[in-house]
């Protein structure tokens, strides 16, 4: 295996849940992409996400997780603030409707039980699994406190449709339209704000880190999603590649000995460097004549 010597220092990594680990020869240092704004290189693969200027040096970065397959944390970010603007919205469609309902003297037909809605049923499968929560929130404990306090709110507003019914059945609309305009003014705006807030987490949150590695003279940065820790292991902690693993060009062994650890697909820098290394060349070129333009 690449880099493997009697007793070798690995970097774990951890992406979208997955396990991988580089050797510590490659890499030259840490960063993070806060503070260094990333110029996108038209016409680069899908990987090659842009330059970074580090201590004045181009660095042009891969995303290791188009590189593996996965889907790029950017994308994921997108569907997850999607996602919340999606909920949003239905609330405040909710609200509306219930307001519409009692003024067409109609039946309020959308749902009254919070476990029901599209956000109750994701919200419900995400506070109840401890492992989804956590990877959802990064171990964030900011974006976890702000997930929780949406469970009052909401439980309020679904309830609305049961207090304003009954307001509506004993002849008493004008004061179900005053409770409706009420709680869009405090409860609606209490979730809106914790829509909001949630967002504002999740994109500050993820945020990849960038390891710097160099090959052959060859140096750039990867974009991963977490550091785990650097690990001291002897050949014996490896296995070989097992057929199924796809990107297999790309992985030189498998870690599984230490029971206490989830499996570690082992990358070779070298093989990465050298597959993407005219496209590497190419970007830091292109970016080199964009800062002289």
């Amino acid at each position: 295996m690449e880099d493997r010597n009697e007793l070798g220092c690995w970097l774990t990594l951890k992406m979208h849940e997955q396990h991988f680990m580089i050797s510590v020869d490659h890499v030259v240092e840490l960063t993070k992409t806060t503070g260094h704004p990333i110029a996108e290189l038209p016409g680069s693969p899908p990987a090659i996400v842009g330059t970074m200027r580090l201590r004045d040096k181009l660095i042009p970065l891969i995303d290791l997780r188009i590189v593996l397959g996965l889907p790029s944390m950017r994308e994921e970010t997108k569907e997850v603030i999607e996602l919340l603007d999606s909920r949003r919205t239905d609330h405040i469609n909710w609200l509306n409707e219930l307001e519409s309902s009692v003024r067409e003297q109609r039946a309020f037909t959308l749902t009254t039980d919070p476990h029901a809605c599209k956000f109750g049923v994701w919200y419900d499968a995400l506070m109840g699994d401890e492992a989804k929560l956590n990877a959802f929130t990064n171990g964030n404990l900011a974006l976890r406190a702000v997930l929780e306090e949406f469970a009052d709110p909401h439980a309020q507003i679904h309830q609305l449709a049961v207090e304003v019914t009954g307001l509506v059945g004993e002849g008493r609309a004008p004061d179900a339209l005053a409770h409706i305009v009420e709680t869009r003014e405090t409860v609606l705006g209490s979730m809106v704000r914790l829509f909001d807030r949630a967002k504002q987490i999740t994109a500050e949150l993820r945020q990849p880190l960038v390891v710097v590695v160099e090959s052959d003279g060859v140096r750039a940065g990867l974009l991963i999603d977490e550091v785990d820790a650097i690990r001291r292991l002897g050949a014996e902690a490896f296995d070989p590649v097992p057929g199924e693993l796809e990107h297999s060009e790309y992985v030189t062994a498998v870690c599984t000995r230490d029971e206490n650890r989830p499996l570690h697909v082992v990358l070779s820098v070298s093989s990465l460097i050298e597959r993407l290394a005219g496209a590497l060349r190419r970007s830091d070129r292109e970016a080199l004549h964009a800062e002289a333009a």
